[in-house]
């Protein structure tokens, strides 16, 4: 069992148990190591944001360990990256000879784009499955929320794990936190 400190770089005083006895992602026992793992919160006001980046250590099996640096990709990404392939497909439709614009119905050209940039985006994405007994192809852990004082001090995380054993562990580890509202752990 390790303590941390979890440093921001904001003013944090929320301390919690890490346990150290099993993979946070597939469970395994053997050959864990403590792995750094940057996990990141984002607000988004209007056009613009704030990230907040937390850095924990959490043990992970040799077979795990790439996943702690795949930070989880969400569907604004995905959608932005179905965007911009739709712009280069629109651009490459633009361009292509008359004899091709031509032979599709103007009426179907947009939306054919549209959901072949879905498609592919969204299908390279279901690709990325997770291996053997991992619970996840991205980081296990995930930073869901950040409590902090108006003038910015960190107050508490909500954290979410894919792997429920570690969940329970963790939950098991961290009562007291728990119960001082500086760790709440929600589902993911």
């Amino acid at each position: 069992m390790a303590i941390y400190s979890v440093s921001s770089g904001i003013k944090s005083d929320v301390t919690f148990n890490v346990p150290t006895d099993l993979c946070c992602n597939c469970g395994s026992t053997t050959g864990l190591s403590p792995v750094p793992t940057k996990l990141k919160k984002t607000r988004y006001m209007v056009l613009a944001g704030t990230e907040i980046t937390v850095t924990i250590n959490f043990p992970y099996c040799p077979d795990c360990v790439k996943t702690a640096k795949r930070g989880p990709v969400g569907i604004a990404s995905k959608l932005l990256m179905a965007v911009l392939l739709f712009v280069v497909a629109l651009t490459v439709w633009s361009f292509s000879s008359s004899a091709i614009t031509q032979a599709v119905p103007t009426g179907m050209v947009l939306p054919a784009l549209i959901v072949l940039s879905l498609g592919v985006v969204f299908g390279i994405y279901s690709l990325f499955k997770p291996k053997g007994k991992q619970t996840s192809y991205y980081q296990p852990v995930r930073l869901k929320k950040v409590r902090q004082k108006f003038t910015g001090g960190i107050t508490g995380y909500v954290l979410a794990f894919t792997n429920a054993a570690y969940e329970r562990k963790f939950v098991s580890a961290n009562q007291e936190a728990i119960a001082k509202n500086m760790v709440e752990v929600r589902p993911v």
